[in-house]
């Protein structure tokens, strides 16, 4: 029984791009009918969005799940829980950038957030070092 992100699935996104809800349309890098689980990227639609700013309806968009409805077991034996799945958008690679040579495709398929600020907590688990930047635009760390 799968509870995890799918296609079509929906999102709230909590950063400062302009984006509101998303719409997933399958993992980043990985097979389009698996799950999105917390901590992972996504590639998503932007439905709904402030105008004037960074993104706009209808743009396809990376993103990452930060805050998840499903049960996450940590490595002490505790859960972690939350009450609503909540995202952020990630900047993403062009096509001349990954063309141009290795080196510039590797730095330029490194985890940036998009926005500069991050609305949401963030749980322990992103406390990564390819996560180092997205702990640090948010306030709390779970």
């Amino acid at each position: 029984r799968r509870n995890m992100l799918r296609i079509k699935s929906k999102v709230f996104c909590y950063d400062n791009t302009g984006a509101k809800l998303l719409e997933v349309i399958g993992p980043h890098r990985a097979h389009p009918l698996g799950d999105v689980k917390m901590g992972r990227a996504f590639i998503a639609i932007v439905k709904k969005c402030t105008t004037g700013r960074d993104v706009q309806r209808k743009q396809i968009v990376k993103g990452l799940l930060v805050t998840a409805k499903k049960k996450k077991r940590r490595k002490d034996g505790s859960f972690i829980q939350f009450n609503q799945n909540r995202a952020i958008l990630l900047k993403k690679a062009t096509k001349d950038q990954l063309k141009a040579s290795k080196a510039s495709a590797r730095w330029a398929t490194k985890t940036e957030p998009l926005g500069s600020k991050i609305k949401t907590a963030i749980p322990l688990e992103l406390r990564q070092k390819r996560f180092k930047k997205i702990t640090l635009f948010s306030g709390n760390v779970y």
